[in-house]
């Protein structure tokens, strides 16, 4: 169903940065990736949220006449409760690092809660579309730098291109932590819209978004690339010939050939690191240790209001696994706020929409950094109402074989 745009648009203004809100959104990380690679403003990262909220508040007001999502007012007023009442009862031992990087935290936190109330019951199929389209042109570009990076070893499109402390190049993304989600729900875009529109260029570049996420280097991306390649694989089981059978096993032969190095380096240095400290070190990234050193004690001292609502230091005894950040930050209120959170994107319902948000979230058990990234929340919000409009988009809606 398309909606009159005249409902939500004032001007041609509006309209175009609806369009276009991802490709800002990202295109804004990779300039400050850029100032920070070769001007060292290190500090810019702490106001990378003002842009975000910015660019949140501006859509939110491009989509006022949109019926809004009453039954997140609920978690979102939960969250908000649970910051407040935390940072109220450490005022008086709390420092200012701490008071930054907490506000840091929980504007990313609920800045997408935000979007969502308003995105929620959006349905404009052309602009959700487009929105859709743009960004997956920007991956597309982001995935070729990715080659280049890998091919002249450039410092600027590593994963870890302020340390070089990994091997891994992400492209025009900003933050390592996000790159697997993003290029997990890039994947699922991009095969949604091939699966629509089946021929030889959508094909090749379903190809290259899925060969140079095998460069970025997290574990994350590996981890969520197998499970897409599963959900591959299982969707079309029914349909596969000997010929394709045949191709796959030819593009499977160069892909490994083509990586052997790659994965080697990746799975030496995981190896490495399991025969020294075991298995969930090698898994977890030493994010085990970081429990036993961070959240055990945290627990030991847990008071009522740290049960609750949450830890006014954060920044102290995070353990980068997102059930527990999102315990220590929010306490119990929040753990109850993001399962009404979630329960209304299942609530989207379709057996993809249920695949997608499943495999996000197991992921995000064993890293972290998913509920507090406004690009991934902002994307997966996007992807959901992608799958969910384009079930009903009509036939005869206009729309092009290739991204475009």
């Amino acid at each position: 169903m398309i909606i009159n745009q005249g409902l939500f648009y004032k001007s041609k203004i509006q309209l175009f940065f609806l369009e276009n809100m991802l490709v800002f959104l990202f295109g804004y990380d990779f300039l400050i990736k850029i100032l920070v690679s070769y001007k060292d403003l290190v500090l810019l990262y702490n106001y990378i949220i003002v842009f975000k909220v910015l660019l949140v508040a501006i859509t939110v007001s491009c989509l006022q006449k949109v019926k809004k999502r009453k039954q997140l007012y609920l978690p979102l007023l939960g969250l908000v409760s649970a910051y407040v009442i935390s940072q109220l009862s450490a005022i008086n031992h709390i420092n200012t690092d701490e008071v930054l990087f907490n506000g840091y935290y929980f504007l990313s936190s609920i800045v997408s809660i935000i979007f969502l109330i308003f995105y929620y019951n959006f349905e404009d199929v052309e602009i959700i579309n487009k929105q859709v389209k743009r960004f997956l042109w920007f991956i597309i570009i982001s995935s070729l730098f990715i080659f280049i990076g890998y091919l002249f070893d450039t410092s600027l499109l590593k994963t870890y291109f302020r340390t070089n402390r990994r091997f891994g190049y992400q492209g025009l993304l900003l933050y390592h932590s996000e790159s697997g989600y993003i290029y997990f729900l890039a994947l699922n875009l991009m095969y949604i819209y091939f699966k629509k529109h089946k021929n030889y260029i959508n094909g090749l570049l379903l190809f290259i978004i899925f060969c140079s996420s095998f460069l970025v280097g997290t574990k994350k991306t590996f981890f969520l690339c197998v499970i897409f390649s599963i959900y591959f694989i299982v969707d079309n089981i029914k349909k596969i010939n000997l010929k394709q059978i045949g191709l796959f096993s030819l593009a499977l032969i160069a892909f490994f050939k083509i990586y052997s190095n790659t994965l080697q380096k990746q799975f030496s240095l995981f190896y490495n690191i399991y025969k020294e400290d075991g298995f969930w070190s090698s898994f977890s990234s030493y994010r085990n240790v970081l429990f036993e050193i961070n959240f055990i004690p945290y627990l030991n001292d847990l008071t009522f209001v740290n049960l609750f609502f949450g830890s006014e230091s954060l920044n102290n005894n995070r353990v980068e696994l997102e059930l527990f950040d999102t315990f220590l930050f929010f306490g119990v209120t929040g753990i109850i706020c993001y399962i009404l959170i979630f329960k209304q994107l299942y609530k989207l319902k379709g057996l993809v929409i249920f695949y997608i948000i499943s495999s996000l979230i197991l992921a995000a058990l064993f890293s972290g950094n998913l509920l507090s990234s406004v690009n991934v929340m902002l994307l997966l919000i996007v992807t959901l109402k992608y799958i969910k409009i384009n079930k009903y988009e009509k036939k005869q809606h206009s729309d092009s074989n290739i991204i475009l």
